[in-house]
């Protein structure tokens, strides 16, 4: 996980040196920048958003409460810790939805444990907005889909024991490489076939079916399920049950597929 890049926000220099010596040393988080005043800390955050800021509370000019809540309307908003000699601006402090608060002069464990309080913070945020785009990204699979099936004959002519079979792109759930082989996968069976998976994939394309991986396609309206794994690829579960592995180019890809769709 990358390093935290924190701004201190302090009238007071000696207050300031103090919070980025506490900082000095680690390696989960970076001083990105210092601010003597709430005009001066906007200017800064509005340049260049950090994930935390450091934030005193009486200052001249605008206050930190002030300038917490004058934050929130920001795109990227930063954490906020509140680092105050003063306890009775607890209630308010937290009103603007700050991550913490600490009273001077602070020690190492506290602020460490209110820095990893951030982290969970980001950690819960980044995994809902990471599903929240999948899930967007199941739906424009299936608008792809629905979009590409005006052409109901699209077909493939496959081996099977009795001769040749012929089964509808709609029907195939996945495709998969081996070697100079490729297996195609339907609802009810599989077939092996001696093809590239790159000529499948060109005949197949107008009919839903895009490729998540060097070695496999799959249809688009088969998907019912996308996994983040923690390389950045994807888990992908299909209809039929299956799980497929989807390279960290499918979102990209995806994108690139379904511009304009659901």
């Amino acid at each position: 996980m990358p390093p935290l890049e924190v701004v201190i926000v302090d009238d007071e220099p000696v207050a300031v040196r103090r919070l980025a010596g506490l900082l000095r040393g680690r390696d989960d988080v970076v001083v990105a920048g210092t601010a003597g005043t709430a005009e001066e800390a906007i200017a800064l955050v509005e340049r260049d958003p950090p994930d935390l800021i450091l934030l005193d509370i009486e200052m001249p000019g605008m206050n930190g409460i002030s300038l917490a809540d004058r934050l929130r309307a920001l795109p990227q908003r930063p954490a906020i810790i509140f680092v105050t000699a003063f306890s009775r601006f607890a209630l308010e402090a937290f009103d603007v939805a700050a991550t913490d608060y600490l009273l001077k002069p602070v020690e190492a464990p506290r602020l460490a444990e209110a820095i990893e309080r951030v982290r969970d913070q980001r950690a819960h945020r980044n995994t809902a907005e990471r599903i929240s785009e999948l899930e967007r990204l199941v739906h424009r699979l299936r608008g792809f889909e629905q979009a590409s099936s005006g052409n109901e004959n699209g077909s493939l002519w496959l081996p099977s024991r009795n001769g040749q079979e012929r089964v509808a792109a709609r029907d195939i759930i996945w495709l998969e490489s081996e070697r100079d082989y490729v297996r195609i996968h339907t609802g009810e069976r599989s077939y092996f076939v001696r093809a590239r998976l790159g000529d499948l994939e060109a005949r197949l394309r107008e009919h839903g079916i895009i490729r998540v991986h060097r070695s496999a396609l799959v249809r688009a309206g088969a998907i019912t399920r996308i996994v983040p794994r923690g390389d950045r690829g994807y888990r992908l579960i299909l209809a039929n049950g299956a799980t497929v592995d989807a390279s960290r180019r499918f979102a990209a890809r995806v994108r690139e597929l379904t511009a304009g769709q659901g």
